[in-house]
């Protein structure tokens, strides 16, 4: 079921690649596929332009509609959901290539200008992150030094994993999973 999402998302963006080129007066190639004909440029524009609002000290394009859990703003086409700068992409700068991702240079989830967006592979994407400083330890973005400082206070502490939770500022299942040892396995105490 997954890979008919993952195919049917492609499909859609390719479609919004060629409203692009449409919308950039470039002439439509042979055989290129007219699946989701309804897109129209002007529709992407109107989502684009009515969704986002610009921050004038850093020229990030923000995205004002829905922001999904992992901070990315998101809107549905075609009711498909799909990320908002991927279709900032797709429709300015043209295909996104498999095994590509849409990383932001201003570091700015909810970014959507194209100027400050960039085609990577998942090294590179790692790499901009940890040369910017900002790598995190998986999808919870807490560093290293968070979990040990967790699992301490999980020790020595009368606290409940709601009490970490908020003092960490962190979700209380993460607590929970560093405290029964379900997750950072591989991180060892520092003596």
């Amino acid at each position: 079921m997954t890979h008919g999402i993952i195919t049917q998302a492609s499909l859609l963006e390719r479609r919004i690649v060629q409203v692009g080129k449409e919308a950039r007066g470039i002439p439509k190639e042979l055989g290129e596929s007219e699946d989701f004909p309804e897109i129209k440029a002007g529709r992407i524009q109107e989502i684009i332009s009515t969704r986002t609002m610009i921050d004038p000290f850093t020229g990030c394009l923000n995205w004002t509609g829905y922001v999904g859990r992992r901070g990315y703003g998101q809107f549905a086409l075609s009711n498909m959901p799909i990320g908002a700068h991927r279709i900032s992409w797709c429709f300015y700068k043209g295909e996104i290539p498999k095994g590509m991702f849409v990383c932001h240079k201003c570091d700015n989830c909810i970014c959507c200008n194209p100027d400050h967006l960039f085609l990577g592979t998942p090294a590179d994407n790692m790499r901009d992150m940890m040369k910017k400083g900002r790598r995190g330890t998986g999808r919870s973005g807490m560093s290293h030094d968070e979990v040990l400082k967790i699992r301490q206070e999980c020790r020595e502490s009368d606290l409940t994993n709601m009490e970490i939770s908020n003092k960490f500022n962190v979700p209380r299942l993460a607590v929970w999973r560093i405290r029964n040892g379900i997750t950072f396995k591989y991180l060892k105490e520092i003596k």
